[in-house]
């Protein structure tokens, strides 16, 4: 009898923790005109609150999540239409949030409160529109894609954006764009460049060199198949 009770104790506290880890909490708000919310349940002020700011005179609001806050999924619908979910852990956003527009979706991964993993941004049909790998607060490469999968535009980042990459939508080369960043750190230029083209497309390594960092790029008709990035003592970085 005993034993049964041990057994039976056990489910129930397995139960308990499964539930509390999927928690879920919705809050629901009322937006009459753009930059304008109202929180519709009290309860929900325990979870966000509204903040006022001023933009070229305009003046405009935006929720926000509270300092303190229980651990749990939150799923926040303005108008009754889902906008944005994600997790809180020890008061921190963690796991996958996502936001959701008219035109698509934007998921951007978070770690003990700070972005960290593989940024996506989503058009409405679900295929990919943007994507970054972000760690540490440093961007190295952000692509965006037409709907076709092939690449539209990507950016290289030294600090500040060093390096763009145009492509037409059937895939060939419209135009590169190295720049020279001027900040009160010093400048960031390029170098050294040693491109690899076939067809009119990036394809094979390729490496960019700038004054703060450089890049090394294995590309296959303009897409990324593997890259580097190493900082200007030469030490990798990060790479995908």
């Amino acid at each position: 009898m005993k034993k049964k009770n041990f057994y039976s104790l056990v489910i129930v506290n397995l139960i308990l923790i499964h539930s509390f880890s999927y928690s879920q909490t919705k809050i629901f708000l009322r937006s009459t005109i753009p930059y304008h919310f109202e929180i519709i349940n009290r309860r929900d002020t325990n979870y966000i609150f509204i903040e006022y700011q001023e933009d070229m005179g305009a003046k405009r609001e935006y929720y926000k999540f509270k300092e303190i806050i229980p651990d749990a999924r939150y799923h926040v619908y303005v108008n009754n239409n889902l906008q944005q979910e994600g997790s809180f852990k020890n008061n921190q956003k963690n796991g996958a949030w996502i936001n959701y527009y008219p035109n698509g979706k934007e998921i951007t991964p978070y770690k003990d409160g700070e972005i960290e993993g593989i940024y996506k941004r989503l058009y409405a049909d679900g295929s990919l529109e943007t994507i970054a790998k972000i760690s540490n607060g440093i961007m190295p490469i952000r692509t965006h894609y037409y709907r076709n999968g092939k690449p539209k535009m990507r950016e290289y980042f030294i600090k500040e954006n060093v390096r763009v990459e145009w492509f037409n939508e059937n895939g060939t080369i419209k135009m590169i764009n190295n720049k020279e960043i001027v900040s009160p750190e010093g400048q960031v230029h390029l170098t050294l460049s040693e491109e690899k083209f076939k067809n009119g497309k990036l394809d094979g390594e390729s490496e960019f060199w700038y004054t703060e960092g450089h890049f090394k790029v294995l590309f296959r008709e303009n897409k990324i198949l593997k890259w580097q990035y190493f900082n200007k003592q030469s030490e990798l970085v990060m790479e995908e």
